[in-house]
């Protein structure tokens, strides 16, 4: 009997995630929807989905990267364009989450906004996958509570422990000398055991992940200014400090973090951040890459974001920014997306693996793909010839 290999969902970008969604569409052999993206002269969008998705599983990837009030109404154009065009099941990937940072009342009249958002997605699609969540409980909690039947928020240590690992090979980080930190409380509430076990297992260092042993920067926040202070307790001598963050938006408490530590004698310090927002304050005479440029004149080493929020289609001032800064570096992210993607789609059959399926051996990082010597889950990015952290190592 011949056997007839099943489908790969078809992908349905929103306008902002159009360059990550081409990438996973390739990863998968899947076929990338035509998408009419029209805005008129009012301010209103139109969505057009052209082609046949009938009968079809489709993944839709929006992103809030640009314009997040307009790319939040095009998400739900676009799950009812699938859903009224007869596609078998709806995935709704979102590589950053609209209004992920409004889910903390700080005045008793404040607005949901992230429980708000979540609530007109809900019914509209079948599961969702939220890539770092900046609140997982929240997030998942709230999209269950609709028509949805399953809520994955995914973190990124297995790419970001690839990318490490790279680091140790360039000798731009020494292994014996490293040193995980904690930018503030909130990172401590993302970072989770799982995170930990998965990094710590896939750089090769034997450590309890249950242990909360990572220095943590106190951060105290005026949110009526916005003004922060931090301040930080342990011995950075020497060390090359690493912290998390899901995001940087204007860069001012990292930059402040890697001062502390640099004049605590850190030697180096490498940020991982999952978002680059990179946001300036809308005043005259302020200059569009103001985080950029603070970075770029930072005591930060290194600064790797993901592609998940990409200014390509929205701000090319900042996107050539980005290309163009010594510090900051983008690590691709859709061979892991794709690998998440893959296993929520994979038909099951009787002679399957058993974790083949599984989401939760991925985020470990003991997928049988990711086990294998050439692994391409994940890919290093390398370190741009002027970046301080190449200059570290050479010296």
């Amino acid at each position: 009997m011949t056997h007839i290999k099943p489908l790969p969902p078809v992908i349905i970008s929103g306008f902002s995630s159009q360059t990550l969604a081409s990438d996973i569409a390739t990863t998968l052999d899947a076929r990338l929807a035509d998408v009419s993206y029209t805005e008129f002269d009012d301010g209103e969008i139109r969505t057009e989905l052209n082609g046949n998705v009938r009968g079809r599983a489709v993944v839709v990837i929006a992103s809030a990267a640009g314009d997040p009030n307009t790319q939040e109404k095009e998400t739900r154009l676009l799950m009812r364009s699938a859903r009224e065009t007869g596609a078998k099941s709806i995935t709704l990937l979102l590589p950053y989450m609209f209004y992920g940072r409004s889910d903390s009342d700080f005045d008793a009249r404040s607005t949901a906004g992230l429980a708000d958002t979540i609530s007109t997605f809900r019914d509209l699609c079948d599961q969702v996958v939220i890539v770092d969540p900046h609140n997982h409980g929240i997030t998942k909690r709230v999209f269950l509570e609709g028509q949805c039947q399953t809520a994955v928020p995914l973190h990124f240590a297995y790419p970001y422990a690839t990318q490490l690992k790279h680091l140790f090979n360039e000798r731009a980080i020494n292994k014996d000398h490293l040193l995980f930190a904690l930018p503030d409380a909130g990172a401590g509430a993302r970072i989770t055991h799982g995170f930990k076990s998965c990094l710590y297992k896939t750089i090769g260092i034997d450590r309890n992940p249950k242990n909360k042993d990572w220095p943590i920067a106190e951060k105290a926040r005026d949110h009526a200014t916005g003004h922060s202070e931090s301040a930080l307790v342990g011995d950075f001598g020497g060390k090359d400090v690493v912290l998390f963050e899901d995001m940087v938006a204007s860069g001012g408490t990292a930059c402040d973090t890697a001062t502390l530590l640099k004049d605590q004698g850190a030697r180096s310090v490498t940020l991982f951040s999952t978002s680059g927002l990179f946001t300036a304050k809308k005043v005259d005479r302020v200059r569009a890459t103001t985080a950029i440029d603070r970075i770029n004149d930072s005591d930060i080493d290194a600064l790797f974001i993901t592609d998940t929020y990409d200014y390509l289609k929205t701000n090319e001032t900042l996107y050539q920014a980005i290309e163009k800064s010594p510090v900051i570096h983008v690590i691709k992210t859709a061979p892991y997306l794709a690998a998440i993607i893959k296993a929520i789609h994979v038909e099951v059959t009787c002679d399957m693996d058993e974790n083949e399926n599984s989401i939760s051996s991925i985020l470990r990082g003991e997928h049988r793909s990711q086990l294998c010597d050439n692994q391409a889950v994940s890919k290093p990015t390398m370190l741009k010839k002027n970046s301080p952290l190449r200059t570290l190592a050479l010296g």
